[in-house]
C-alpha cells in the first residue's frame, strides 16, 4: 500500500502532480490485486490438470482389468495373465442346441414399432426384366435398430463473478472434462471403440 505524504510536509510538488501520482499509485494498486487474483486462478488451473492425470493414469492402469475375456483382451495388447474375466470352458455333451424334443416351443415376443415403416419398391422383374404392375400381396418383417449417431455440438456458457464478500473471481465447476473439446459420451464411445479392437485411425475415421 503506498502512501503519499501531504502537501505540507515540503514536497515541490503542484496539485496535479500530486493528482496524477496518486492516480498511478491507485492504478497500480489494481494491477496488483489482478496479479494475486491471476495468481490464485492459476494454482487452481494446475490442481485441477494434476487431477486430470492422476484420473488418466488411473484409468490406464485399469485397462487390463475391463477385457471381458481372452479374445478382447488379445485385440488391446493385454496378456491373457491379466485377464479379470476368464472365459469359462463347458465340457461338450451330445444335447443338441435349440428346442428340445417334448418341450412346448416359444417364441421371442414381436416387438411394437415406434417408427414409421419402410416401404420397398421393385419396378421391373429380377429374373426377365419385364416391368411389373401392381403388388400381389404384401409381407412384412420386424426390424429393431439404432439410428445413426449424430454427434452433439454445443457450447458451454460459463459466468463468471466477483464475491462482494472475498473480492474473488469465481466461476461454477463445469461438470464436462476439462481442458478438452470432447464429452464424457464420446471419450466413453472412443474407449469402447478401443477395447474392441479398433486402432486409432478407424476411430478417428468413425469420428469423422
Amino acid at each position: 500500500m503506498f502512501v503519499l505524504p501531504e502537501e505540507d510536509e515540503g514536497l515541490a510538488l503542484s496539485r496535479e502532480e500530486v493528482r496524477e501520482l496518486r492516480k498511478k499509485l491507485q492504478r497500480l494498486e489494481e494491477l496488483e490485486k489482478e496479479h494475486a487474483e491471476n495468481e490464485e486462478q492459476i494454482r487452481k488451473l494446475k490442481e485441477q490438470l494434476r487431477q486430470a492425470r492422476e484420473a488418466y493414469r488411473n484409468l490406464r492402469a485399469s485397462f487390463p482389468f475391463l477385457a471381458a475375456d481372452a479374445r478382447t483382451a488379445e485385440a488391446v495388447g493385454v496378456p491373457s495373465s491379466r485377464t479379470f474375466w476368464r472365459r469359462t470352458h463347458r465340457d461338450r455333451t451330445p444335447r443338441k442346441r435349440g428346442g428340445q424334443p417334448g418341450h412346448k416351443p416359444t417364441a421371442r415376443p414381436k416387438p411394437t414399432p415406434n417408427a414409421p415403416p419402410i416401404t420397398l419398391s421393385l419396378e421391373r422383374c429380377t429374373y426377365c426384366g419385364e416391368r411389373l404392375g401392381e403388388p400381389l400381396d404384401w409381407r412384412s418383417r420386424t426390424l429393431v435398430d439404432l439410428p445413426p449417431p449424430t454427434p452433439l455440438i454445443f457450447d458451454v456458457r460459463i459466468p463468471r463473478y466477483t464475491c462482494p464478500g472475498c473480492h474473488e473471481r469465481v466461476e461454477p465447476e463445469s461438470p464436462y472434462p476439462a481442458y478438452q473439446r470432447y464429452g464424457w459420451g464420446l471419450l466413453s464411445a472412443v474407449v469402447q471403440l478401443r477395447l474392441l479392437g479398433l486402432s486409432s485411425g478407424k476411430i478417428a475415421e468413425w469420428m469423422q
